[in-house]
């Protein structure tokens, strides 16, 4: 009898300041894609790429579980958040390979900007050695520099393989492309419920986060 594989694990991971529908509906298409039941999103405690967040710890997390609470193939993983130091994906995947074992297929879900930086991720050579990636494109964003492409080149896999490989594999995803960004809505460039679930705009309003610096929220 042929062995059944157990589904694979996949992660998505960010700052969430704040979470919106760019974000939710990729993780959305991304799981019908990948034929899983599950998305563990994983808000980070300090991104190392990033200036300081504008909402608190505390803050984030509330949104993320107001957005995800309608959607229960999203669970929230708080470990990250836990964490008094900067959030590296490099110890978030060995942390799930010393739980899960080496022969589960881990996926972790990215935007093309995030592929196109990813050398500047920590220790981002081995990321490949704990885990498949599933990208998703991005309006404005279109081509890789030489490093990323030859990275890509050696790894390219259809989406339906990584079911089948534990680590080292990546593949393109055909998601909805939504132009919206977290920056944008802190700006109040974005500042509206289709763009937002309604839950986390009701939050940023009685929380008066995300002010303008005339110190009023630019609301659509």
């Amino acid at each position: 009898m042929e062995k059944s594989l157990p589904e694979p694990i996949v992660l998505f991971g960010g700052s969430f300041d704040p979470v919106h529908y760019g974000h939710l509906r990729a993780v959305q298409e991304a799981a019908e894609q990948l034929g899983v039941e599950q998305v563990k999103l994983l808000p980070c405690h300090i991104p190392p790429h990033k200036e300081s967040l504008k909402a608190s710890v505390s803050q984030r997390l509330h949104m993320l579980q107001l957005a995800i609470a309608e959607q229960p193939n999203l669970s929230v993983d708080t470990w990250e958040l836990e964490q008094p130091k900067a959030s590296y994906t490099l110890n978030t995947l060995k942390r799930y390979r010393a739980s899960y074992g080496d022969e589960i297929s881990l996926i972790f879900l990215m935007g093309w900007d995030s592929l196109q930086s990813l050398p500047s991720w920590y220790h981002w050579q081995e990321l490949a050695e704990l885990s498949n990636f599933a990208v998703w494109r991005r309006p404005g964003y279109s081509e890789l520099n030489h490093q990323v492409q030859a990275w890509l080149d050696t790894r390219l896999s259809e989406v339906a393989d990584l079911k089948n490989q534990s680590s080292g594999h990546v593949c393109f995803l055909q998601t909805t492309p939504l132009d919206v960004s977290s920056s944008a809505v802190r700006n109040g460039d974005a500042m509206n419920t289709e763009l937002l679930p309604e839950s986390v705009y009701r939050y940023i309003r009685e929380c008066n986060l995300y002010q303008t610096k005339a110190g009023k929220m630019n609301v659509n």
